[in-house]
């Protein structure tokens, strides 16, 4: 009888402290947990690439950038708009959010262009190939918070990339070729030198049928490049070797 009442007791205090657990629980954690609004933003130029490219299509020198962002708060679009988005202290009136836009430092939107600015486009006229474009989007005052986010967009040179459909390695044999141009700025007046060894072949095209000539020993190596350049003299060119048969 004693070991039986031990027993019931000990499951009367388990039950006791988790109800006791439980109540501390409910009355002390949030139903909802409150998140720290985060910036969603996205970038987009209109530099040209082939149209069957689904990667990212990065910036050059001179490329015109578009930036977006939404203000994502508690799982829901903050309206930056809304009367109510901000406050200016020692001030009873409502206001909307005041964005800032900074490109490299360089203060661009304001206040003074309007409220809740949530894209601009810039021109990079000062970075060059392999650094990087920094904006920066302010929000001095979200409900009483100093909201920023710094986005680093990589820039680029114009690039080729040669496409080799059909290649024959024996001498006398046609081969074709295809140089396709990648983040020129335009392609306006887009002039093609294709050259075999220094010397120029083909046509002024990005497609090369291209012979070897049947006097060519076996295992001579041969450099095929092409040279593409615009109307804005922006320049590209790739290389590949070659051995014949």
């Amino acid at each position: 009888m004693t070991r039986l009442f031990d027993i019931k007791l000990q499951f009367k205090i388990l039950i006791f402290f988790s109800l006791l657990f439980t109540i501390y629980y409910l009355l002390f954690t949030p139903v909802h947990a409150q998140t720290a609004p985060e910036f969603m933003v996205s970038w987009q130029t209109q530099n040209y690439v082939p149209v069957w490219y689904v990667g990212k299509i990065f910036p050059t020198n001179g490329a015109r950038i578009s930036v977006r962002f939404d203000l994502i708060d508690n799982g829901r679009v903050a309206d930056l708009l809304s009367p109510t988005c901000e406050n200016k202290k020692n001030d009873n009136k409502a206001h909307p959010c005041r964005v800032r836009w900074y490109v490299n430092d360089d203060l661009r939107i304001n206040e003074d262009n309007g409220f809740g600015i949530k894209t601009f486009s810039f021109a990079n006229t000062s970075v060059y190939d392999g650094n990087d474009v920094e904006v920066h989007i302010s929000i001095p005052n979200y409900h009483g918070q100093s909201l920023d986010k710094i986005i680093l967009i990589p820039v680029k040179s114009p690039e080729l990339t040669i496409e080799v459909p059909n290649y024959d390695q024996r001498v006398g044999k046609e081969s074709k070729f295809i140089a396709w141009p990648f983040f020129f700025n335009s392609i306006a007046g887009l002039s093609f030198q294709w050259l075999m060894d220094g010397a120029e072949v083909g046509d002024n095209s990005p497609f090369l049928n291209l012979s070897i000539d049947p006097a060519t020993l076996p295992t001579t190596k041969i450099n095929l490049e092409i040279q593409v350049q615009n109307a804005n003299l922006e320049t590209a060119r790739k290389s590949v070797k070659l051995e014949t048969k």
